[in-house]
């Protein structure tokens, strides 16, 4: 299973890698640079006979890179990776359980913008969507607490992701701009990292809350 897990950061920038040229492609005023901070997570209920708590990842770092577009006065596209560092926990009135966990998100985005291209300050909304790498990286116990709800489990798996989310770009001298955003990214909870005990329920959507900040160059 070690094996396995190892060339999954590789190939989520890989792809990243892959598809930059395609968004390159495109007619427009092109961005690339780096954004990240920190994001959280609402964590889902999960109920078994006689118990029930909360499960979910927890507060964490994240980091990555854009590659965007403006087509026209108030439309443009945005290439996305990001890292994102969150452990997961599993709770129960006064017990919990912590399992280390990460996950890798790629997608697009389509935003639309309040002002012209040439705006010095350019709030916008934005949407889109593509996949979402979940690693559970923690050492699985023989005996986990809380057992009887869940089981965080050492693997790997691949989830359909959504987002939504807005923000506003301000110029900065000739090429640059900083930016300051927030994102909702919307996917179903990673089923087989966080598995269901017998008997147990699990809710069934992550909501992941990432305010982030970031440095574009515009060419």
């Amino acid at each position: 299973m070690t094996n396995m897990m190892k060339p999954v950061i590789p190939s989520s920038l890989l792809l990243a890698l892959l598809l930059s040229p395609v968004i390159l492609r495109a007619q427009g005023n092109y961005e690339i640079g780096v954004i990240g901070l920190v994001t959280s997570y609402r964590k889902v209920n999960v109920e078994s006979p006689g118990n029930s708590g909360k499960v979910g990842p927890e507060f964490g770092p994240a980091a990555g890179f854009v590659i965007g577009q403006s087509i026209g006065d108030h439309w443009g596209g945005e290439f996305r990776y990001i890292y994102f560092k969150n452990d997961i926990e599993l709770s129960s009135a006064s017990t919990s359980t912590e399992f280390s966990a990460e996950s890798h998100a790629v997608h697009y985005d389509v935003l639309y913008y309040f002002s012209d291209l040439d705006a010095r300050v350019r709030p916008y909304v934005a949407i889109g969507g593509g996949v979402k790498i979940f690693r559970g990286t923690g050492q699985e116990q023989a005996f986990q607490p809380l057992s009887d709800l869940a089981l965080l489990t050492k693997t790997t798996q691949t989830v359909p992701v959504g987002d939504v989310g807005f923000g506003v770009k301000v110029r900065v001298g000739s090429g640059g701009i900083f930016r300051i955003e927030f994102r909702d990214y919307i996917s179903p909870v990673p089923d087989e990292i966080i598995a269901e005990s017998l008997d147990s329920k699990i809710g069934n959507l992550l909501h992941h809350f990432a305010p982030l900040v970031g440095f574009t160059w515009t060419f």
